[in-house]
């Protein structure tokens, strides 16, 4: 029997999974895993003290980590103090060729960007992979700010690299992409700034990253991070996807993480009336 290809095992992959449907046990494994998401332009430090209250919301279940703009990192570690939930933040978002600013990104003002977002107590740094130099076959500003970054997280922080998924066609070229994010030593791998024109996570872009991290050799466990469209109808399909190809052990905050804010109200409901699964929340396919 001949080897099945690559776009071969992502579908099949995919259909095995295809009639699965949120649950209580679902809820609650993406509850932990979920970072709380607000990266807008309206954000301010009165929303960024309620989101990080809304961590506590559900008694017994908390999120993993906020993730917010550099400039409210203080904020959301104050707000967070004396609570196991992480402080996420992102750097060179959202084209990773470019600063948050939108000045040209260097070897120096992303180590920079770095270092002061963990003094001001970010302890996950999700940084954007320059996606438009693979377009381009140009991969090499990518892994130098990649580099950048990993040395300037050390052990402080979490490396969680944005692939910007939605930007590729094919599902090799995220492979191969997802790849050079882990020989550069991401911590974690993630699919979508969720501010792309053509949307956020996909399963079959998700499968390619999954079998990427299940094909690479490493001694440390490299996370995934699915962002972008999650909502209430959809979350569980990613948790049976993932925990297919990686194992159910590997669906913990240390190896996955759902970066949203729009599935947090279904994942509260779920969890408080300890079944109710019905979505209540619909949101774009392209947002947090």
């Amino acid at each position: 029997m001949a080897e099945l290809t690559f776009d071969q095992k992502i579908r099949n992959a995919i259909e095995k999974i295809a009639k699965t449907r949120p649950s209580y046990r679902a809820a609650k494994q993406a509850m932990a895993s979920l970072d709380l998401t607000s990266l807008n332009d309206t954000d301010s430090e009165q929303s960024i003290r309620r989101l990080c209250k809304k961590a506590g919301r559900v008694e017994g279940h908390y999120p993993a980590a906020i993730c917010v703009y550099p400039q409210f990192v203080k904020i959301a570690a104050d707000e967070l103090s004396g609570r196991d939930v992480g402080v996420a933040t992102v750097v060179n978002f959202p084209f990773g060729r470019e600063t948050n600013d939108g000045a040209p990104a260097t070897i120096g003002n992303t180590r920079g960007a770095v270092e002061t977002a963990i003094a001001d107590g970010a302890t996950e740094i999700d940084i954007v992979m320059d996606y438009q130099g693979f377009h381009e076959m140009e991969p090499d500003l990518a892994r130098d700010l990649l580099n950048a970054c990993r040395a300037a997280c050390g052990d402080q922080a979490k490396m969680k690299v944005i692939l910007e998924t939605s930007a590729f066609r094919f599902e090799n070229e995220v492979f191969d992409m997802a790849k050079t994010a882990m020989d550069c030593g991401a911590d974690m791998i993630k699919t979508s700034t969720g501010k792309h024109d053509n949307g956020g996570a996909s399963l079959p872009m998700v499968a390619a990253m999954a079998f990427a991290i299940r094909d690479y050799k490493t001694s440390k466990p490299i996370g995934l991070k699915v962002s972008g469209g999650v909502n209430g109808s959809n979350y569980a399909s990613y948790i049976a996807l993932i925990g297919d190809l990686l194992d159910d052990s590997f669906i913990t905050p240390k190896t996955f993480r759902f970066g949203a804010s729009g599935v947090f109200e279904d994942l509260q409901l779920t969890l408080e009336t300890k079944g109710q699964v019905k979505p209540q929340q619909k949101i774009p396919s392209s947002a947090y």
